[in-house]
């Protein structure tokens, strides 16, 4: 081959990749994100107006006809007692009622029968949220042994959560844009949402297990109401231009 065809063959190569090479390299520093997805939380503090509470009887006895009425008489005389207290009908409902025979085990295997266990569970509302300690003490006066939940509410919970997914919207915004920002592009429209359930803080919740069983004559006094803290969280996408 001649040596200047040659020479001019290469030359035409080495040009080409050298154009190829920039082109790509002008390629890669325009590229931009085609879409900007944020995560963002938002929470609004709010004082309780409202307590829900359940409130049982358990009785054990030897055959299951006595202990089982006197499971009855107390749970009406618990009824009586918040009825006196100012709590309405429509704020209280029986939950749960309970009849389980007791056996005694050995090596885990069951034995003999030992006895009844009787139980019956009511759950009250009320707005009274000072009256409360007094509520539980006078419920535990007419023969209550088991307090199984104190839990706060609001009765504006949507207004609450509908102010706390403004500042979860406007967070998301904020990330979204300054993230567009620094990509070199800007937001276009909204092309999903999404809002995973995560739970409200400011109940107590104990194991119903252990509960918040007190002896008759205890005080309940110490029990307060705190604060709620509704939250909400979005995951937001934006197309870019």
């Amino acid at each position: 081959m001649n040596k200047n065809l040659l020479l001019v063959t290469i030359t035409a190569m080495a040009l080409a990749l050298a154009a190829f090479g920039a082109r790509s390299v002008q390629g890669a520093s325009t590229v931009t994100p085609a879409e900007i997805g944020v995560t963002a939380d938002g929470s609004v503090h709010a004082a309780p107006d409202t307590a829900r509470v359940w409130i049982g009887v358990e009785l054990f006895g030897p055959t299951l006809v006595p202990v089982d009425q006197e499971a009855d008489q107390r749970m009406a005389a618990i009824v009586a007692a918040l009825r006196a207290a100012g709590v309405s009908d429509q704020h209280m409902r029986t939950v749960g009622i309970s009849i389980a025979p007791q056996y005694t085990t050995v090596d885990g295997q069951r034995q003999q029968l030992t006895g009844q266990l009787s139980g019956s569970m009511l759950e009250v509302e009320t707005s009274d949220l000072a009256g409360l300690p007094a509520l539980l003490d006078s419920a535990i006066a007419a023969g209550a042994n088991h307090i199984d939940q104190v839990r706060f509410e609001s009765q504006v919970l949507d207004q609450l959560r509908s102010q706390a997914r403004d500042q979860a919207w406007q967070a998301a915004r904020a990330q979204a844009e300054q993230l567009a920002q620094r990509a070199g592009t800007r937001l276009d429209r909204v092309t999903s949402v999404d809002e995973p359930m995560i739970e409200d803080s400011g109940t107590i919740q104990p194991d119903r297990a252990t509960a918040y069983a007190r002896p008759v004559g205890s005080s309940t006094s110490s029990v307060q109401s705190g604060e709620l803290e509704v939250r909400c969280r979005l995951h937001v996408v934006w197309s870019t231009q």
